[in-house]
């Protein structure tokens, strides 16, 4: 009895139909795990920048202790010197204070400025996240449809 080529049995489609369903599954849960480990690397670029925060905090407030030493003991050294507080001496005190402050203003700054930028990193890696995930359902789904259009052009036959 001759067999046409053309003709599939019903256990061929129903292979090729679990096959279609297992790539399509397998689209899925790629696009899941990329999802997953999108948000776990946000959260790791979160805790960083929670870190350049602490960090820059913590660098703002010793250089305001280091200058208010430093300005403490020009003060003394004034007074040991017999210098009145009056005149260039204030202004100079006064230069050196505000050029502290403005050191520990940029401290707090470049640690702003780097957190904020890994909490833009952290935002596009959830966004790539879901991205990654939609993409995968939209392959699953025309595969599903592919193999469901070919299915039914073999049962046909």
């Amino acid at each position: 009895m001759a067999v046409c080529e053309d003709k599939m049995s019903g256990i061929e489609i129903a292979a090729m139909i679990a096959g279609t369903a297992l790539t399509a599954a397998n689209q899925i849960s790629q696009g899941v795990s990329a999802n997953k480990m999108a948000k776990y690397n946000a959260s790791i670029s979160e805790g960083y920048a929670a870190a350049a925060r602490d960090q820059a905090a913590f660098d703002e407030a010793r250089s305001r202790e280091q200058a208010q030493r430093a300005l403490g003991a020009r003060r003394a050294g004034y007074a040991n010197a017999g210098v009145t507080l009056e005149g260039t001496p204030i202004d100079v005190l006064g230069d050196t204070a505000s050029d502290a402050e403005m050191d520990a203003l940029s401290l707090r700054r470049r640690g702003e400025l780097e957190s904020w930028g890994r909490l833009a990193d952290a935002g596009g890696q959830r966004t790539r996240g879901r991205a990654a995930m939609q993409s995968s359902f939209m392959e699953a789904g025309s595969t599903l449809l592919g193999g469901a259009s070919r299915a039914a052009a073999h049962w046909k036959k």
